[in-house]
């Protein structure tokens, strides 16, 4: 049983009573609110709250809605994500027909410019749902020149 729940003891009236303020807006949240909606005197409310800690039990079941809401969320950002995953496959399968085509007919309306665009298209959008972003991206322009680096280490440890 969860302390937002109808505690041991507590008799119907006060427990409709503390889900009418339970269920209040938290910006709204009063005993005076409750009391108006109920037709209870704050008095009576004020007694049923003190005894039955609804401030902290109002605060858990909140929690509890927020923590539904998450998990909610996250369901729902999965689901996305795996039908963007499910697209880019689509995607992937048409790029590949095309090459297939311009392979077996080169002389067909399909430019070699535009498929590179569009499979470069597809692979940084799998490498963002995939999450295999690169830590560094580097432009390179000119000519490069690689040369062979050696490295000597000391024969002797090095302190710290």
């Amino acid at each position: 049983m969860t302390t937002y729940t109808r505690l041991k003891g507590e008799t119907a009236k006060a427990y409709e009573a503390f889900t009418v303020y339970r269920s209040l807006e938290t910006s709204e949240r009063s005993l005076e609110a409750a009391g108006q909606k109920l037709g209870k005197s704050k008095a009576t409310l004020e007694k049923w709250s003190t005894k039955n800690n609804w401030v902290e039990r109002a605060a858990l079941y909140d929690d509890y809605l927020k923590e539904q809401d998450r998990i909610e969320y996250e369901k729902q950002r999965r689901l996305a994500k795996r039908n963007r995953i499910s697209i880019l496959g689509r995607f992937e399968q048409i790029i590949v027909a095309a090459v297939k085509e311009l392979e077996k007919k080169p002389e067909k309306d399909i430019k070699p410019g535009e498929l590179t665009q569009a499979l470069r298209l597809l692979l940084e959008q799998e490498r963002i749902e995939f999450d295999d972003l690169p830590t560094q991206k580097h432009e390179v322009s000119g000519n490069v020149k690689f040369t062979e680096a050696v490295v000597e280490l000391p024969n002797e440890p090095v302190e710290d």
